[in-house]
């Protein structure tokens, strides 16, 4: 049952979880160890075969709450009961295999005290491999950005910035108003809502932005994104992605970057199509020409708004992206060293040329 305190909490930290409750004790402690204290935290146990609760798991902190489903919801519909429960100003989402830098909540709270509190902010983000606790980040001024909605989606699509969508924090207000995740793959997995989201921060007026990784996502070989293999779901969620996000990359403030944000959205959801239908031993070159061709589907949206042809450009020159870097994996892979420093040597004189020839001229005073 819920704790219905009577004070809201500035936080409210929706944690899901499912079988891995050693991983979710370590997410658990780095939440508890934040330097800032005002945050409730809400656990959504979707294993019914499982009971979570303080006692069992030896956690004494009043500001956790264990919501034990009785039958299993799925990964979106477990995120927008969290949602949906939660009682502080600003919601956000943390897996229970993740992590916080100790000093990632006060970051935040200075952040939305000096912008006014905005709808969200993001921080960067960084890989963790190792059972080490994630040490407070000292930070800069010049880490702390504050960017207009469609500036901020242009910079993190270019992969100028770094965030992970459904760990950024928003006001709550706003994102129950947004209807929480989209189901954009339609399975009820919340496959690829983290982009949406991103998407749907264009609209935003400002977004302040910390570019620290005060966020650690952990890899490790159990995680969902190693482990699935449905290309199915990828090719419906990589459609439904672009569908969904065409009727935003359109409106007028966004009109001018259509061609980049299209084409670099496409390098994600065709990279990871291809990433996965690789770990198949079935997957050849024919197998990839044939993904390109089934691929003009997903901008099938834009016939007949005069933009299909600028959306045809767009997956060609990502397509052609994909199959450089393909290239290049199998050119590594497989060429003697001494034929691939030649490789490296040839292209770092090449671009030393260039930056010799683009230095301009001085005319004589």
């Amino acid at each position: 049952m819920l704790d219905l305190r009577n004070s809201k909490p500035l936080f409210s930290i929706g944690v899901t979880t499912y079988d891995r409750v050693e991983l979710l004790l370590e997410t658990l402690s780095s939440i508890t160890a934040q330097d800032f204290s005002d945050f409730e935290v809400i656990v959504g146990n979707d294993n019914p075969d499982r009971v979570l609760n303080a006692e069992t798991l030896g956690i004494d902190d009043a500001r956790i709450t264990f919501v034990n489903h009785p039958v299993n919801m799925g990964e979106l519909d477990n995120m927008n009961f969290l949602l949906e429960a939660s009682r502080g100003r600003y919601f956000t989402w943390l897996a229970d295999d993740d992590l916080y830098a100790p000093n990632l909540l006060s970051a935040v709270y200075e952040v939305l005290r000096k912008n006014d509190y905005p709808d969200c902010v993001f921080t960067s983000f960084s890989d963790f491999r190792e059972s080490l606790a994630p040490e407070a980040q000292v930070l800069t001024s010049e880490q702390f950005r504050s960017l207009s909605g469609p500036d901020f989606l242009r910079s993190y699509l270019n992969d100028e910035l770094k965030a992970i969508g459904v760990m950024g924090f928003f006001d709550t207000t706003y994102l129950k108003q947004l209807g929480g995740l989209e189901d954009v793959s339609e399975d009820g997995f919340g496959f690829y809502c983290e982009y949406m989201i991103l998407v749907r921060s264009a609209l935003l007026q400002r977004i302040p932005y910390i570019d620290a990784p005060l966020v650690y996502y952990r890899v490790h070989p159990g995680a969902w994104g190693i482990t699935n293999s449905n290309l199915e779901q990828y090719d419906r969620a990589g459609e439904n992605l672009i569908k969904r996000s065409a009727q935003i990359l359109l409106l007028p403030g966004l009109k001018g970057d259509f061609s980049l944000n299209l084409r670099q959205l496409l390098k994600r959801v065709l990279g990871q199509y291809v990433n996965v239908a690789r770990r198949t031993e079935t997957f050849h070159f024919h197998n990839l020409l044939a993904y390109f061709i089934h691929a003009r589907k997903y901008i099938s949206v834009f016939r007949g708004t005069g933009y299909y042809m600028g959306g045809l450009i767009a997956l060609i020159r990502a397509e052609v992206w994909l199959l450089s870097v393909l290239c290049k994996q199998k050119f590594l892979a497989v060429a003697p060293n001494s034929l691939i420093k030649l490789a490296y040597s040839s292209r770092s004189a090449l671009h030393r040329s260039k930056l010799s020839n683009s230095t301009p001229t001085q005319n004589p005073v």
